[in-house]
Formats: structure tokens, sequence, C-alpha cells
């Protein structure tokens, strides 16, 4: 683990986000794709995480053993057509992306404190929906009333 407490506490920082950002129903919507939260820090992170990465750093193993699904995957998304082939490639690049920073930050943080920190913006997202809903009146089902966050 990198001794620089400074360092750890980032990069526990920015895996805690990227993960949370997986949890937030903002999305903009293009006429081609959606784009979320999630892709863009992926996309902002990305060059900062190739400067930090070493040349002599390894890739993991389990990088690696992606590749395969994410081929078949892709091959299949090219039956529906060339629109959903240029979707599915552009969405395969962030979870790489993503892969690659994982792979990037396993020395680099402290597990339990990037937990802890998910853990706290997981109740900061909880009491936020717990909010919207007695704002809006929902009080027993309304939960079928925010976006759904899987949708593509």
């Amino acid at each position: 683990m990198n001794t620089n407490s400074f360092d750890t506490k980032k990069y526990n920082l920015i895996l805690s986000v990227i993960f949370l950002s997986l949890f937030v129903t903002i999305r903009f919507e293009t006429g081609f794709v959606l784009i979320r939260p999630f892709d863009l820090i992926c996309l902002i992170v990305f060059p900062f995480v190739l400067l930090l990465r070493g040349r002599q750093e390894e890739i993991s193993k389990g990088f690696f053993y992606l590749l395969p699904f994410l081929i078949i995957h892709i091959l299949s998304a090219s039956i529906v057509g060339i629109n959903n082939l240029i979707r599915e490639l552009l969405q395969i690049l962030i979870i790489l992306i993503f892969a690659f920073t994982l792979s990037t930050f396993k020395t680099r943080i402290d597990c339990q404190k990037t937990f802890n920190i998910s853990f706290l913006g997981s109740l900061i997202i909880l009491f936020a929906v717990i909010w919207w809903h007695y704002s809006n009146g929902f009080w027993a089902r309304g939960w079928k009333q925010l976006p759904d966050s899987k949708a593509i």
C-alpha cells in the first residue's frame, strides 16, 4: 500500500465517488446515448490514471479475463445494427476504463477507508431519496415515482 497518506486519501475519495456515481439517477439524454455521471467521471479520471500508472506496473490478469466476454457482447450487439454496436462499444470502453482505474488503484487505496467513505455517501443518497419522497408527499408507495436508475 502507498505510504503517502494524502495520496491514499485522494485515491480513496476518487474511487468512492466513482462507485457512488453509479447510484445517481441524473442522466443527460442525447439522441444517440445516455450520459451518466459515472461515464463522465471515468472519462475525466482516466488521463490522470494513465499518468499515475508506471510503465513497470503490470495490468491485473483479471482485467484480461473480462475481454472475451466483452468482445462477445460487442459482436452480439452488432446483430441489432450499427447504431447499437457503436453504443455498446462506447459502454464497453467505459467499463474497460473503470476496470483499468480499479487495477491501478488497488495498491494505492486503503480498502477500509474507501468502504467507509462509500458507506457515508450511500447514507447521504439514502436520506436524499427519503427527503425527496417526504417533500413530494409520497409516504408509503412512492418509490415508483423516481426514474429507473438501470434504464439505458
